[in-house]
């Protein structure tokens, strides 16, 4: 909604090399927490996303929505990121 710097940006779903080389090398309940630990510092934020609420490699803290229902987790799941997102850009003025 704001015209602001550029924030570098990771997909950590969409390098198969990496998700395949972790998941073969180390187990697949690490694919993320070691590229987190390889791109992340203590400063970074991330946002994993689990509409089951069972991804063991993507649930060590949540927010949990209390919902059997696959669409309206995920509607409230992008209504937090959006929460999320203008907080940053409040916080950034």
């Amino acid at each position: 909604m704001k015209e602001r710097r550029s924030f570098s940006l990771v997909a950590l779903s969409t390098n198969t090399s990496s998700i395949t080389a972790i998941g073969n090398d180390y187990s697949f309940s690490e694919i993320f927490s070691r590229q987190i630990g390889g791109l992340c510092s203590e400063k970074d934020f991330v946002v994993g996303i689990s509409t089951s609420g069972n991804s063991k490699n993507v649930v060590e803290r949540c927010i949990r929505v209390d919902s059997d229902v696959t669409p309206i987790i995920q509607e409230v799941h992008i209504a937090i990121i959006h929460m999320i997102c203008y907080s940053f850009d409040e916080m950034l003025e």
